[in-house]
């Protein structure tokens, strides 16, 4: 009894091609534009921390307003750069969030859109 093994075939080998889904073009803009906000995002919270350090005089009248007490110039900075971070996070997730919540909005609302006319 002979056996055969087949050692090579001919036959068309089914390879599909990953590709990015649409165009490319669009996908590298999209992710692009995102990656600036996403540096932008720590860029508001630096500058607003660096303002606030820079206006700490300001920081520690507030804070005499509030308790009726003065800080020393270590404790006003340390306050002042603390407030800077707080109102910069706030300020950036907001800004920032809402440019990528409509990014996003019009990204699908675009992705649709051939879907709808074909109907």
């Amino acid at each position: 009894m002979e056996k055969t093994v087949r050692v090579l075939s001919w036959r068309k080998l089914d390879i599909q091609t990953v590709r990015v889904e649409g165009f490319p073009m669009k996908f590298f803009i999209v992710n692009s534009f995102r990656f600036i906000v996403y540096i932008a995002y720590f860029a508001i919270i630096a500058l607003y921390a660096f303002g606030s350090f820079i206006q700490r005089a300001q920081v520690n009248d507030v804070f005499f307003e509030l308790t009726g007490s003065r800080l020393q110039e270590s404790a006003a900075t340390a306050l002042a750069v603390v407030v800077g971070l707080v109102a910069g996070w706030f300020v950036s997730t907001i800004v920032c969030g809402l440019l990528v919540t409509l990014l996003d909005i019009r990204d699908d609302i675009n992705d649709r859109l051939p879907n709808a006319r074909a109907k």
